[in-house]
């Protein structure tokens, strides 16, 4: 009895947590909606602009909405006059932090999960060979550093496979970091992908 009242009080404190994080995310980003990044570089200026990028970097990968408002905002700034690598590895830095606190608290979310969920996902992650766990870091830094879709998707995914965190950090850091500076760049030389 005692052991599932601690079960449930830590799951009520896991969600507590989960909850506030996604207040903040959903407060910080939804200043975009009363400001554009344009008119937000020039009321900010240019040694708030790296701090402001920072934290919309944080937040750029939770949503689709995020990475939307995180892409424009990193064009926006490199285009503004801003040192477009200084740009580039502001946002890869904030970026690959939001992403590992994503992956932590993924981590910590399934664990909390009842044992009927867990076991699926468990029985899920066995279908997997040692063939392609083995490219798990490869695809992961592709998706991270190409692909303009929020990050949570694979986040979630390496949460889900129960993939060491430790052998995760690496191809995040540097997905992260490529995908930043080769949007800052090629923005500030007036080349736009997205």
């Amino acid at each position: 009895m005692k052991g599932k009242r601690a079960k449930q009080k830590n799951l009520i404190k896991n969600l507590i947590i989960i909850a506030i994080i996604i207040l903040l995310i959903v407060g910080f980003l939804s200043l975009l909606f009363f400001w554009s990044p344009e008119e937000l570089v020039k009321k900010l200026g240019v040694q708030n602009a790296y701090l402001f990028l920072f934290f919309i970097s944080f937040f750029g990968g939770f949503s689709a909405w995020g990475s939307v408002s995180f892409i424009a905002t990193l064009i926006t700034f490199a285009t503004s006059g801003l040192n477009p690598l200084f740009v580039g590895i502001t946002a890869g830095t904030s970026l690959f932090m939001g992403d590992l606190l994503m992956l932590y608290l993924g981590g910590k979310g399934i664990k909390a999960l009842d044992k009927k969920w867990d076991n699926r996902l468990q029985k899920f992650s066995k279908k997997f060979s040692k063939k392609t766990m083995l490219l798990i870091p490869f695809i992961t830094f592709f998706y991270i550093a190409f692909v303009p879709l929020p990050n949570d998707i694979m986040i979630a995914f390496i949460a889900i496979m129960h993939y060491p965190y430790k052998k995760a950090v690496v191809p995040i850091i540097l997905g992260d970091y490529v995908f930043a500076i080769l949007v800052a760049i090629l923005a500030s030389q007036g080349i736009l992908l997205f």
